[in-house]
């Protein structure tokens, strides 16, 4: 015959260690979806930060008589912009009073759809006053990011 003395406390041992495996298992799952869960969606905040780039870069000693032709080329070397990113996830609109100074990708056109469809890009729209050889003008700064964190 066996000794049977003593049994009970090593199968009572079991609810511990069923214990401790679901901690463990609910922390792997926990831990799964806080990686793996929703994509974050900082559009907002890259197109208001892009446009605050923009902003101080046009306010400080920006040269608005460049002919139209080289705007763009000096725009992008004079802000310090990388123009394959821009172009490949951004829309850039700058509007003087009523000129037209860059509008990459049409951002005027597109961005009013951005609320209606949540696949188009988020846009921001800063509009404030400068002065140009002791003029004040109206500046006007679109920009929206298409670019969604994964």
């Amino acid at each position: 015959m066996m000794n049977k003395k003593g049994n009970a406390g090593e199968k009572i041992m079991i609810i511990p260690f069923m214990i401790i495996l679901c901690i463990i298992g609910t922390g792997i799952v926990i831990g799964s979806w806080a990686f793996f869960g929703k994509e974050y969606d900082f559009r907002s905040a890259d197109a208001n930060l892009l446009n605050y780039k923009i902003k101080n870069c046009l306010t400080k000693n920006f040269d608005f008589s460049i002919e139209k032709t080289n705007f763009e080329k000096y725009f992008f070397q004079k802000c310090n912009l990388n123009e394959t990113i821009i172009k490949d996830y951004y829309l850039i609109g700058i509007y003087l009073d009523s000129a037209v100074l860059y509008d990459y990708d049409a951002a005027h056109n597109l961005c009013p759809f951005s609320e209606k469809n949540p696949t188009y890009p988020k846009c921001v729209e800063k509009e404030f006053k400068i002065k140009i050889e002791d003029k004040e003008v109206k500046l006007r700064i679109l920009t929206g990011s298409s670019q969604i964190r994964r």
